[in-house]
Parts: C-alpha cells; sequence; structure tokens
C-alpha cells in the first residue's frame, strides 16, 4: 500500500489538519510522511519578522519551523516524519517531489473555497490533483480527525 505520503505544508490551519491525517495515516500503514514547503519568494509568511526579500535570511527560519513541526508530529503521532524545502511554484514542486522522492499519496489540505472567490484565488489544490502522478487525499477545511 503507501509507503512515502508527502503532505504539502504552507503552516495554514488547513495544511497542518493535512499532516495530521497523514501522520495518523502513516502510523496505521507504517509509511513515513514527509512534510515539504514550498518557498515562493515574495510570499507572505506572518509567523515570521522578515523582509520578503531577505530570502537568505527567510528560509532557515522556515526550514526551522518546519522541522519543529515535524518533531511535534514524531512525538505525537509515533509516525516517520520527515521534512523538506524547496523553491517554485506550490502545486508543481510538490507533485514533482513526490515523483522524485519515491511518495506514493500526496496529502493536501484545502480552504474549500468556492466560486468566485476560487476563481480569483485560484487553488494551489486543485492545481495539484492535475499535475500530480500518484493519487491526491484531500482534508477539507470540516474534517474531524478521529
Amino acid at each position: 500500500m503507501f509507503k512515502k505520503i508527502i503532505v504539502g505544508v504552507d503552516f495554514s490551519e488547513n495544511s497542518q489538519r493535512a499532516a495530521r491525517t497523514a501522520t495518523q495515516l502513516a502510523r496505521a500503514l507504517d509509511a513515513e510522511v514527509v512534510l515539504v514547503h514550498v518557498y515562493s519568494p515574495g510570499a507572505e509568511y506572518e509567523f515570521i519578522d522578515a523582509p520578503r526579500d531577505a530570502a537568505h535570511e527567510l528560509r532557515p527560519l522556515l526550514e526551522s519551523r518546519l522541522r519543529g513541526l515535524a518533531e511535534a508530529y514524531v512525538k505525537s503521532s509515533g509516525a516517520k516524519v520527515d521534512w523538506g524545502v524547496v523553491d517554485g511554484r506550490p502545486a508543481q514542486e510538490v507533485a514533482v517531489f513526490a515523483e522524485r522522492w519515491g511518495g506514493d499519496l500526496i496529502v493536501a489540505g484545502t480552504a474549500g473555497r468556492a466560486g468566485v472567490t476560487r476563481a480569483l484565488l485560484g487553488s494551489v489544490t486543485d492545481t495539484l490533483l492535475r499535475e500530480a502522478k500518484v493519487p491526491v487525499l484531500v482534508v477539507g477545511p470540516d474534517a474531524v480527525l478521529p
């Protein structure tokens, strides 16, 4: 079945819900989870007090934050959790990461936007569904975890 589960993490509650789902699934399947954050220059990070153009300062902060999340999920679930930060466009890079690193399932969170809001803002998860060469499990904003 699934042995390496890739989770795109943008540090939102939706992506953290997806990561919690993935770690529970990984524990049940004796699989590994890899949290991946895609750094996009100019992206807003409310939790980091650094200028957007200071990529050399921002990347270590993102890595530290992602490493902390991975450690927390290991402690709370007992699952094997690794992490990585890559550069580029989120949906495309998560799909490529899964392919390159042997991921056989991607778990993604979604805000559940619809209509005009979705058309104006786009949807990383929607693009990921089209780009990924492996199954994608989408965790909605109202999903209740066991």
